[in-house]
């Protein structure tokens, strides 16, 4: 296929896409936009349960709130550990091999 004729097909077919889309957007020119009924957004309000989405937010961010909490406790608790064992660790490699920083052969 040649890049003439492929060029061409490709202008052809966007041509039609665009004459689908303005027939498309030029058949809703005559309609009109729906109108709800008055008292429908009222009546929606009536089947709803008065107080039941305040209590579940505030249920479930008492909950996420108490996660947090405690994550955030357990967070700071490894880190205490994770620096206490490192302290240590760092004294006894110090200790076992203090021969090699001060030359000191003879020392206990």
């Amino acid at each position: 296929m040649s890049k003439e004729y492929k060029q061409y097909s490709d202008k052809e077919i966007m041509n039609e896409k665009e004459q689908w889309a303005n027939n498309v957007l030029e058949s809703f020119s005559g309609i009109e936009r729906a109108t709800p009924n008055h008292d429908l957004f009222d009546k929606i309000l009536m089947d709803l349960p008065e107080h039941s989405t305040q209590l579940v937010l505030t249920k479930h961010l008492k909950w996420v709130a108490m996660i947090a909490t405690v994550v955030m406790g357990l967070n700071v608790y490894v880190l205490t550990l994770e620096r206490q064992t490192t302290s240590i660790d760092l004294q006894d490699v110090e200790s076992e091999y203090s021969l090699q920083f001060n030359f000191n052969f003879y020392a206990e």
